[in-house]
């Protein structure tokens, strides 16, 4: 939630093709304001219809509170599910990717031959924001030929 109490959801909405993030929010958990996709306004619509999902937005502690933090004067998401991307945002409705040098998006993290993540970096619950950096919990995904052997698949 926000400082103000503002609950933010991303979520994932399927059309039965493609999931998308989307956001809504609310002030008491029980009634929820709907914006759509998260990235519909980005660079012209450039990623509105691209599979988009699990996203974790960057919260610090305050008091006994988690609440959604900036970052360099933005709000801050990671998501991805087969890559763990970065997005920021004015105003927690309106997202926009953080692109790469060819302006497509930008990789953080991505599946590593050999490793528990072999074939799926997905984020996981919200990112905190601490004294010594940002900590984010990612689940991975163990299979295939690629896989660490030393785990179960």
């Amino acid at each position: 939630m926000t400082e103000d109490g503002t609950y933010v959801l991303l979520y994932t909405q399927w059309n039965r093709k493609v999931p998308r993030l989307a956001v809504a929010t609310s002030k008491d958990l029980k009634h929820w304001t709907k914006f759509g996709p998260a990235f519909e306004k980005a660079y012209n619509g450039k990623f509105k219809d691209e599979a988009t999902k699990s996203a974790s937005l960057v919260t610090t502690l305050k008091g006994d509170k988690q609440v959604i933090a900036k970052v360099n004067g933005k709000y801050f998401m990671y998501w991805g599910e087969y890559a763990v991307h970065a997005a920021t945002s004015d105003n927690l409705v309106d997202w926009y990717p953080v692109l790469d040098e060819k302006n497509e998006l930008k990789k953080l993290a991505r599946p590593r031959k050999g490793h528990f993540d072999c074939q799926m970096t997905e984020c996981g619950p919200p990112a905190i924001r601490t004294k010594k950096g940002i900590v984010l919990l990612y689940n991975g995904k163990n299979a295939g030929k690629d896989r660490d052997t030393s785990y179960p698949a």
